[in-house]
C-alpha cells in the first residue's frame, strides 16, 4: 500500500531571471569527477535510484510524464489521488513562481542489498548555493511535498519523495545532479599548530591558535547561548574555549569535505570532555544518557556532565573560497587542544542528465 501525503505554502513570487546561456550550458554539462546516470536509473550502495516521473502540479491536479517526455498515466493518478484524497492531507496549496516554470521530480529508490558499505543516502547536489548564477535548479527541499513508502514483495523497502524546482519558461529540460557521501582518505593525526595541511589534495592553513576571550557576566552577546551559564552541557559549553583561524589554500578536489576535531596523545578522536577537560568515550556518554536523561512527567533531566569539544568542518558547496579564513572553535582550553584529527568524507555526484521539464 502506498500512500503520497502533500502539504505546502502558497507563495506569490515574481522573478526576473537573466541567466546567460553560456553559463547556464557550463552548469548543464557532466562535469569532471561526476558520472552520468543512464536510463534514469543508477544503483548506488544499498539502493537502486530512479526517476519515477516529472510532473506540473497545481491546485486543479497534476500531469505527470517520464523523465524522457513519455506520459506517465500510473503516476499522473498517483499524485492525483494524493492532491484530491482527504485522507491524506487537509491542506490543498501549491507554491506559484510567476515568471517561472515550477516542476516536481518524483525520486524513487528500490533497496537492493543490505550490506555495510559505508554510503550514505542521496540528495541533491548544488555546490556553491549562493552563486549568483544558480537562479534556476532542482532543490531537495520545497512548499510542495510529496512522499511515500512500501514493502516489495521480497521484503525490499521501496521509497519515493519529491525535489522541486523551478526554471526560466524557456528551459526544456535540466540536469538533476544526486550525491553520496562515503569515507575518504585514512585519518590523519597530527599536532595542533599555526602551518599548512593537505586533505585529500586540497591545502588549508591554520592561521591562528587563541584563548577565546571569556565573557563578562552582564555581556549577553558573548555569551554561549545568550545568558551566563557555568553548568557544562552539551548545549551549552563552559569556558574556556579555544578560537583556530583556518584558511582555504587550494582546492584539487571540491568533492572532499575535511572535519578536523581534537585527539588525544594516544591518536583517539576526543568528541565529549568532562569538566576537567578530558576524553570521554560514546560508551560513558551514551551510558549516562540512558540513565539520566530520561523524560518523566513534572522533573527536569539533570544538566549532563560532558562537553562537546567542538571542531571545524569544510564543505565547498557552503563553506568560503579560496583564500577565505574562517573562525572555529574548541570547547576545551588551548593547552588541552595538543593533536587534531583530520578525517574527509568524499562526495560522489551523479547526473540524471536530459530531464524534461515538459512532456512530449
Amino acid at each position: 500500500m502506498k500512500n503520497f501525503l502533500t502539504f505546502g505554502i502558497v507563495v506569490l513570487s515574481v522573478a526576473t531571471v537573466a541567466l546567460n546561456h553560456n553559463a547556464l550550458g557550463a552548469i548543464l554539462q557532466v562535469k569532471t569527477g561526476e558520472t552520468a546516470v543512464e536510463n534514469y536509473s543508477v544503483v548506488v550502495g544499498n539502493n537502486r535510484y530512479e526517476i519515477d516521473g516529472v510532473c506540473k502540479l497545481s491546485e486543479d491536479g497534476a500531469i505527470c510524464w517520464k523523465p524522457d517526455g513519455s506520459s506517465n498515466p500510473s503516476l499522473t493518478y498517483k499524485i492525483n489521488d494524493a492532491i484530491h484524497n482527504p485522507n491524506y492531507s487537509t491542506q490543498r496549496t501549491f507554491t506559484v513562481s510567476l515568471q517561472m516554470k515550477r516542476r516536481t521530480v518524483i525520486m524513487k529508490s528500490t533497496q537492493v542489498s543490505q550490506s555495510q558499505n559505508g554510503v550514505d543516502g542521496g540528495a541533491v547536489f548544488r555546490r556553491n548555493q549562493n552563486d549568483n548564477k544558480f537562479t534556476e535548479g532542482w532543490q531537495e527541499y520545497s512548499d510542495t511535498n510529496f512522499s511515500a513508502n512500501e514493502t516489495g514483495f521480497n521484503g525490499e523497502q521501496i521509497n519515493w519523495h519529491s525535489i522541486d524546482g523551478k526554471f526560466e519558461l524557456a528551459t526544456k529540460e535540466f540536469p538533476l545532479r544526486y550525491e553520496f557521501t562515503r569515507s575518504g582518505s585514512k585519518p590523519v593525526i597530527k599536532k595542533l599548530e599555526v602551518g599548512k595541511f593537505e586533505v585529500d589534495g586540497n591545502v588549508f592553513e591554520i592561521v591562528s591558535i587563541t584563548d577565546h576571550p571569556k565573557p563578562k557576566p552582564n555581556d549577553a552577546s558573548r555569551l554561549n547561548g545568550g545568558s551566563f551559564n557555568q553548568f557544562a552541557s552539551i548545549s551549552r559549553p563552559p569556558e574556556p574555549k579555544t578560537d583556530i583561524a583556518i584558511k582555504v589554500v587550494k582546492i584539487n578536489n571540491p568533492y572532499s569535505l575535511a572535519t578536523i576535531q581534537l585527539a588525544d596523545e594516544k591518536g583517539q578522536l576526543i568528541y565529549f570532555v568532562d569538566e576537567k577537560f578530558n576524553r570521554v568515550s560514546f560508551d560513558v556518554v551514551n551510558k549516562w544518557n540512558a540513565t539520566y536523561n530520561v523524560y518523566a512527567p513534572g522533573k527536569t533531566p539533570p544538566k549532563s556532565p560532558f562537553i562537546y569539544a567542538g571542531g571545524y568542518a569544510f564543505d565547498q558547496k557552503y563553506n568560503p573560497q579560496v583564500g577565505v579564513t574562517t573562525p572555529s572553535v574548541f570547547y576545551v582550553p588551548k593547552e588541552k587542544c595538543k593533536n587534531i584529527m583530520i578525517t574527509s568524507t568524499e562526495h560522489d555526484v551523479y547526473v540524471f542528465d536530459h530531464v524534461k521539464l515538459d512532456p512530449n
